[in-house]
């Protein structure tokens, strides 16, 4: 518990053997987390329990970050997709999904917040945030932030306008179509190849939820074309995207050689379902194994499951 400049951790944190490699990098996020907390959630915190996905989703983003940029423990993107993004995909497929940021009419409603749409898709969200505008632009929002509403409370829009401001792009739309509606987009690669081994035309379809609000979000991604170079599939391309609509087409992709493999969300910054085309597909299907970056691979498995 994040209590002001005290943080109290349960007995669970208390180890009498040897720790495994997971317990002590999870003890590190647990500890970066609380301590993210000392500013969303204590130096600055929600005027109403709607607002409480910005507290738990920034210290569970922003602990992820610190623990892969600050600790020994790298890799903390994969294990942020294989734990609470994960658990804020099937949340967010189910009939009882709901928005990140939703009205909720009484104390004991707020008991409610506490799931994988707060937490995970929150997170997630930021991090998409966070990519759309730059590492510099957010964090220049975030300052304007807390040194403006330190020891008070605020909404989300208090939050939006502070990285509007520094980033001077309005980021309403992307609130209301992010933060206000529910359920998981749907995006597949469309591309081509002459027959002469070159990249014709590449794009990305998206389709709208099957549970939740009928939305088409616009998404920044990074899209990854992959060659199996000496019995590994490997990026030897990739295009840093931005999409909304049912069909993005992307004119400066043609040319490139022609991929075995297509991926959407490489590095994962975008929240989304990632449907493969049937080239890649194929591809999966025979060389699963062979994708020499285990985060991809790991995400490609969650995309077929």
């Amino acid at each position: 518990m994040e209590n002001v400049a005290a943080v109290t951790f349960s007995e669970r944190m208390i180890f009498r053997g040897k720790q495994t490699r997971d317990e002590r990098s999870n003890t590190a996020e647990t500890i970066l987390h609380e301590m993210a907390h000392m500013w969303f959630g204590d130096l600055v915190t929600m005027r109403w329990w709607n607002g409480l996905w910005l507290n738990e989703s920034f210290a569970t983003f922003m602990a992820t970050k610190a623990v892969d940029e600050a600790t020994k423990f790298k890799g903390s993107w994969q294990d942020f997709y294989a734990g609470i993004k994960e658990w804020a995909y099937w949340e967010d497929q189910l009939v009882t999904t709901h928005p990140i940021e939703g009205p909720v009419f009484d104390t004991d409603q707020a008991a409610t917040q506490f799931d994988g749409i707060t937490y995970g898709k929150g997170a997630s969200s930021l991090k998409q945030l966070n990519y759309l505008l730059g590492d510099e632009d957010f964090r220049e929002g975030l300052q304007r932030y807390f040194q403006k509403f330190a020891l008070r409370n605020t909404t989300v829009g208090d939050f939006v306008k502070m990285l509007s401001e520094a980033s001077t792009k309005d980021l309403a739309k992307w609130q209301k179509s992010w933060l206000q509606t529910s359920g998981v987009n749907t995006v597949r690669a469309d591309w081509a190849c002459t027959d002469d081994g070159k990249l014709s035309k590449l794009g990305l379809i998206q389709t709208m939820p099957e549970v939740g609000t009928q939305e088409l979000r616009a998404h920044r991604a990074e899209v990854a074309l992959f060659k199996m170079k000496n019995g590994k599939l490997q990026p030897v391309r990739t295009i840093q995207v931005q999409y909304a609509g049912p069909l993005t087409m992307f004119d400066d992709a043609p040319g490139a050689v022609c991929p075995d493999f297509v991926y959407p969300n490489y590095k994962d910054y975008d929240f989304a379902k990632v449907e493969l085309d049937p080239i890649s597909l194929a591809t999966a299907q025979k060389s699963l194994s062979k994708f020499e970056e285990p985060f991809v691979r790991q995400m490609v498995w969650h995309n077929l499951w």
